[in-house]
This record gives structure tokens, C-alpha cells and sequence, in this order.
């Protein structure tokens, strides 16, 4: 295992894509719309997101996948991972303070709270990709924790090895949703 790297990413680098943003929104011309254009500006100006990852080795075998600091069972990651000898752990966040924005919102306006959701939502995307290019090798996919039947109860292993609650301030509920909600968790094989 590599060690942690962590760091504060410029929310302006988090290059939206117009395609995730309308699919979350449901307009086909979001950035068109004033008062989304002003939803992203004033996110942009309050997250504060960052991430940390680290490397770890990967063992795929019989629909099992075994990490440096865990085993999983699930058909979908060890297919995602086939071919890979090492795979990059992730943890990535807004931060509460997009949290906070959207609870504020909800308070004074639904349709408000709801493009701060949806724009929050595809800035924590644009965060995974930003992280993601930053990554060397000949990566496969990332796949997050929840996809296939990679289930949520993974996501507090992934946490504690990435101390995320420290480095990132995440939390995990019991029934293992994070907070701050704009918070991402994904594994990226590395292919030999």
C-alpha cells in the first residue's frame, strides 16, 4: 500500500459537464438558465472540496476481490477489476458546506434547493473526474460503492482506511449514508 494523499481542490477546476448537469436537472440547456448559472457560481464560492486516495493491491478471484485492508464479495467490482494487480481507493467531498447552502435554500425556496441539490450533485461528479486525472496508470473504470452488488456496508472499510473522517470530516449513519451528502467513495483498478 501506497500512502494517503489528501488535498483541497479550486472549485473552479471542477469542469461541469452540460450533459450530467441536465440529466440531473431535467432542462436541456441548464447553463442557458440564470438562475442555475447563479446556483453554480455560489456553490463554487462555498465548497470547499477535497479528496484523498490511496493505492492499495487487488486480487480478483471467484467473484472476490481482496484489498490490502479488506475482502469483498460482489460479481460486479471483480469484473470491473479483472486484469487489474492494484487498484486506487477514493474518497472525495464538497463538504458541508454545500450541505448547509442546500438546507438553507429548502427553507426559503423548493425549486432553489432542488437546482442546488442537482448542481451539488454534478460538481461532486466533475470532483470524482477531476481526482481521477490525476491518477496514473492504466486505470479501468471507477466504480463506487452501491453499484451492483457492491454493497453500502463496504463503504465504512473504505472510510476507515482512507481516514477519511479525519482528513475529510465524512461520517457514516448507521445505515451507511455519508455526511457531508456531496461525498463520493470509488474504487479504479489499475490494469497490468
Amino acid at each position: 500500500m501506497n500512502g494517503i494523499v489528501c488535498d483541497f481542490i479550486n472549485p473552479n477546476k471542477l469542469v461541469l459537464e452540460e450533459s450530467e448537469l441536465s440529466k440531473r436537472l431535467g432542462s436541456p440547456n441548464p447553463v442557458q438558465n440564470k438562475n442555475i448559472c447563479e446556483c453554480i457560481q455560489h456553490l463554487r464560492d462555498v465548497c470547499k472540496p477535497r479528496y484523498c486516495c490511496a493505492k492499495t493491491s487487488v486480487l480478483v478471484n471467484d467473484g472476490k476481490c481482496k484489498f490490502d485492508f479488506m475482502t469483498v464479495d460482489s460479481v460486479s467490482l471483480a469484473r470491473a477489476l479483472t486484469g487489474c494487480s492494484g487498484a486506487y481507493v477514493v474518497a472525495f467531498t464538497l463538504g458541508i458546506e454545500a450541505d448547509r447552502l442546500i438546507h438553507k435554500l429548502g427553507i426559503t425556496s423548493g425549486a432553489d434547493a432542488f437546482i442546488a441539490d442537482a448542481v451539488s450533485s454534478a460538481l461532486a461528479e466533475a470532483g470524482m473526474e477531476y481526482v481521477c486525472a490525476s491518477l496514473t496508470g492504466n486505470l479501468a473504470e471507477r466504480f463506487s460503492v452501491g453499484y451492483g452488488d457492491f454493497v453500502l456496508s463496504n463503504q465504512r472499510k473504505i472510510l476507515e482506511y482512507l481516514s477519511a473522517d479525519k482528513l475529510l470530516g465524512i461520517k457514516l449513519s448507521e445505515s451507511c449514508i455519508m455526511t457531508p451528502r456531496k461525498s463520493v467513495t470509488a474504487i479504479i483498478g489499475v490494469k497490468d
